[in-house]
């Protein structure tokens, strides 16, 4: 079997054993993920290892901004609430999962913005 038929193999399920790549055989067997749980691990995980908290993150945005500006969003919360807006006018324009996930991750952001500022409160 030639590279372009094991492709179209792979593509259309008609793998036929020993020739399919484990990593093909979990695209075909794992489910993709959901918008909602690609969001959930890029904020948990990934974003979270790169930029720390999002209170503390999202602070440092609104700082900068005034900084530069004179003006911005207010708080943390209101740079998320920003974040989201900039996400809903891009699909507005152009319809694309990403801006979905993105939209989804700054819900969680505001959600863990809002948690942790209460936590940080009551520590006080």
């Amino acid at each position: 079997m030639g590279d372009g038929e094991k492709s179209n193999a792979i593509r259309t399920g008609r793998i036929i054993h020993g020739d399919a790549t484990e990593e093909a055989w979990s695209a075909l067997t794992t489910p993709p993920e959901t918008i909602l749980q690609e969001a959930d691990r890029l904020v948990s995980d990934d974003r979270r290892e790169d930029y720390g908290h999002p209170l503390d993150d999202f602070g440092r945005v609104t700082r900068m901004a005034h900084a530069l500006w004179g003006r911005g969003p207010e708080t943390e919360e209101e740079h998320a609430m920003y974040m989201i807006l900039v996400k809903l006018a891009r699909q507005v324009n152009r319809a694309k999962r990403d801006n979905l996930v993105d939209i989804a991750g700054y819900a969680k952001t505001l959600d863990l913005v809002i948690s942790e500022r209460a936590r940080r409160f009551t520590q006080e």
